[in-house]
Protein backbone atom coordinates (compact mmCIF):
# COMPACT_ATOMS: atom_id res chain seq x y z
CA UNK A 1 0.00 0.00 0.00
CA UNK A 2 1.25 3.62 -0.63
CA UNK A 3 0.07 7.22 0.30
CA UNK A 4 1.17 9.73 -2.18
CA UNK A 5 0.55 13.67 -1.94
CA UNK A 6 -0.03 15.31 -5.04
CA UNK A 7 0.91 18.66 -3.77
CA UNK A 8 3.01 18.07 -0.48
CA UNK A 9 3.54 21.96 0.32
CA UNK A 10 0.45 23.53 0.87
CA UNK A 11 -0.48 27.25 2.41
CA UNK A 12 -2.79 27.50 5.19
CA UNK A 13 -6.76 27.02 3.32
CA UNK A 14 -5.20 24.97 0.54
CA UNK A 15 -6.75 21.54 -0.49
CA UNK A 16 -4.59 18.66 -0.92
CA UNK A 17 -5.29 15.84 -2.50
CA UNK A 18 -4.17 12.08 -2.57
CA UNK A 19 -3.52 9.17 -4.10
CA UNK A 20 -3.59 5.72 -2.13
CA UNK A 21 -2.44 2.92 -4.35
CA UNK A 22 -3.13 -0.82 -2.69
CA UNK A 23 -2.85 -4.37 -4.33
CA UNK A 24 -5.75 -6.10 -2.15
CA UNK A 25 -9.07 -4.69 -1.14
CA UNK A 26 -9.51 -3.53 1.68
CA UNK A 27 -10.64 -0.64 4.26
CA UNK A 28 -9.02 2.67 5.15
CA UNK A 29 -8.76 4.90 7.82
CA UNK A 30 -6.88 8.20 7.47
CA UNK A 31 -5.56 10.42 9.92
CA UNK A 32 -3.94 13.64 10.83
CA UNK A 33 -1.84 15.34 13.13
CA UNK A 34 -1.78 19.01 12.99
CA UNK A 35 1.65 20.89 12.31
CA UNK A 36 1.57 21.63 16.38
CA UNK A 37 2.34 17.84 16.86
CA UNK A 38 -0.36 17.68 19.33
CA UNK A 39 -3.86 17.77 17.34
CA UNK A 40 -4.93 14.28 16.13
CA UNK A 41 -8.16 14.37 13.38
CA UNK A 42 -10.25 11.54 11.86
CA UNK A 43 -10.01 12.68 8.27
CA UNK A 44 -11.90 9.49 6.49
CA UNK A 45 -14.07 7.88 6.83
CA UNK A 46 -15.91 11.15 8.00
CA UNK A 47 -19.45 12.34 7.80
CA UNK A 48 -19.40 13.30 4.26
CA UNK A 49 -18.05 10.11 3.37
CA UNK A 50 -18.28 7.32 5.21
CA UNK A 51 -17.73 4.59 2.44
CA UNK A 52 -13.94 3.66 3.17
CA UNK A 53 -14.04 0.40 1.10
CA UNK A 54 -11.69 0.02 -1.59
CA UNK A 55 -10.58 -2.55 -4.47
CA UNK A 56 -7.03 -2.94 -5.06
CA UNK A 57 -5.82 -0.36 -7.42
CA UNK A 58 -5.49 3.50 -7.30
CA UNK A 59 -7.85 5.63 -5.49
CA UNK A 60 -7.70 9.29 -5.18
CA UNK A 61 -9.29 11.45 -1.91
CA UNK A 62 -11.08 13.49 -1.25
CA UNK A 63 -13.76 12.63 -3.59
CA UNK A 64 -16.71 14.62 -4.55
CA UNK A 65 -18.63 15.84 -1.74
CA UNK A 66 -15.99 17.32 0.70
CA UNK A 67 -12.62 18.39 0.81
CA UNK A 68 -9.26 18.27 2.62
CA UNK A 69 -8.11 21.69 3.64
CA UNK A 70 -5.31 22.30 5.53
CA UNK A 71 -5.52 24.60 8.34
CA UNK A 72 -2.26 25.23 10.20
CA UNK A 73 -0.26 26.17 12.07
CA UNK A 74 2.69 26.71 9.91
CA UNK A 75 5.10 23.89 9.59
CA UNK A 76 5.07 20.08 9.25
CA UNK A 77 2.25 17.38 9.79
CA UNK A 78 1.68 13.91 9.67
CA UNK A 79 -0.78 11.61 7.77
CA UNK A 80 -1.53 8.13 8.87
CA UNK A 81 -3.05 6.20 6.33
CA UNK A 82 -4.09 2.44 7.59
CA UNK A 83 -5.43 -0.23 5.70
CA UNK A 84 -7.09 -3.44 6.73
CA UNK A 85 -8.62 -6.28 5.16
CA UNK A 86 -11.59 -5.89 7.43
CA UNK A 87 -13.69 -2.77 8.65
CA UNK A 88 -11.07 -0.65 11.19
CA UNK A 89 -12.28 1.81 13.41
CA UNK A 90 -11.01 5.29 12.45
CA UNK A 91 -11.39 6.65 15.87
CA UNK A 92 -9.77 3.95 17.54
CA UNK A 93 -6.68 4.57 15.11
CA UNK A 94 -7.01 8.67 15.97
CA UNK A 95 -6.86 7.33 19.99
CA UNK A 96 -3.83 5.51 19.45
CA UNK A 97 -1.85 8.36 17.49
CA UNK A 98 -3.25 10.97 19.87
CA UNK A 99 -2.28 9.23 23.14
CA UNK A 100 0.64 7.24 21.89
CA UNK A 101 -0.63 4.35 23.76
CA UNK A 102 -0.40 2.10 20.81
CA UNK A 103 1.92 3.32 17.70
CA UNK A 104 -0.46 3.09 14.01
CA UNK A 105 1.89 0.09 13.50
CA UNK A 106 0.25 -1.74 16.67
CA UNK A 107 -3.40 -0.76 16.06
CA UNK A 108 -2.22 -2.13 12.56
CA UNK A 109 -1.25 -5.69 13.74
CA UNK A 110 -4.56 -5.91 15.34
CA UNK A 111 -6.26 -5.77 11.95
CA UNK A 112 -4.02 -7.31 9.56
CA UNK A 113 -3.33 -4.47 8.28
CA UNK A 114 -0.37 -2.09 6.54
CA UNK A 115 0.36 1.70 7.48
CA UNK A 116 1.53 4.22 5.27
CA UNK A 117 2.56 7.28 6.88
CA UNK A 118 3.52 10.65 5.05
CA UNK A 119 5.37 13.12 6.98
CA UNK A 120 5.58 15.87 4.04
CA UNK A 121 2.58 18.05 4.41
CA UNK A 122 4.55 21.60 4.81
CA UNK A 123 1.72 24.44 5.78
CA UNK A 124 3.13 27.82 4.98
Amino acid sequence: MRLRVLEPELGAGDVAELEITTERAGYAALNGVDSDGRTVNVLFPNALDGKNQFEAGRHRLPRPGWRLATTGPAGIGSLYLLFCTRPVDAEAVRASVATCTAPPKAVASECGASVAVYREIRAS
